[in-house]
């Protein structure tokens, strides 16, 4: 497993697989090698074929967050995000402060046109990672989806602030002052 956990990090996709399989075919039960096979199916542009392998490693194992959390990534990749909403609800319930599961439920919602309930979910996530910066760039989508440009831009600010570097979250921020008719600011960001 480690040896195939080493492969998967370092883009050796191949031999991950060849040895996450290894393992399948001397514990079919194996969560470990099934939620990651899973997790390389999402890694390598196969949402539909993650589903299924995270979905079996959620059978052989329920009460591990970051499976629930996963499976709900490949199911909003499908656009399946109502089915997405209840794996990170489950995912949340294991764990109540994973950030991630919070901020990927934001998405989730956002894409529902559900933004009052996005902006709890990132407020969540911010309340677990105060510094997880695309938190602050959803919540601030969520805020124009609002029309909350004022608000939006505060959450843009704090997420320009944390990394000054963001691109999307400075591009939006432009967005929001070029809406306030800041345009000068605008420009800038």
């Amino acid at each position: 497993l480690r040896l195939g956990l080493a492969s998967q990090r370092d883009g050796k996709f191949a031999e991950a697989d060849r040895l996450y399989r290894d393992i399948l075919r001397q514990d079919p039960t194996h969560f470990d090698a099934q939620h990651m096979l899973g997790v390389m199916a999402l890694q390598t542009g196969h949402p539909d074929r993650a589903i299924e392998l995270i979905g079996k490693a959620v059978g052989l194992n329920p009460t591990v967050a970051a499976a629930h959390g996963n499976l709900g990534y490949a199911l909003s990749a499908m656009k399946r995000h109502g089915d997405a909403i209840a794996s990170y609800d489950k995912a949340i319930a294991l764990m109540p402060h994973f950030a991630e599961a919070h901020y990927n439920r934001g998405g989730a919602l956002s894409a529902l046109k559900r933004y009052e309930e996005a902006v709890a979910s990132y407020d969540k996530a911010l309340a677990s990672r105060a510094t997880y910066a695309e938190a602050h760039n959803g919540r601030g989508g969520a805020l124009v989806e609002l029309k909350r440009g004022a608000d939006a831009l505060l959450s843009y600010d704090r997420a320009v602030a944390l990394n000054p570097r963001y691109a999307e979250a400075l591009y939006n921020r432009g967005n929001v002052l070029n809406d306030l008719g800041r345009w000068e600011e605008a420009l800038a960001s």
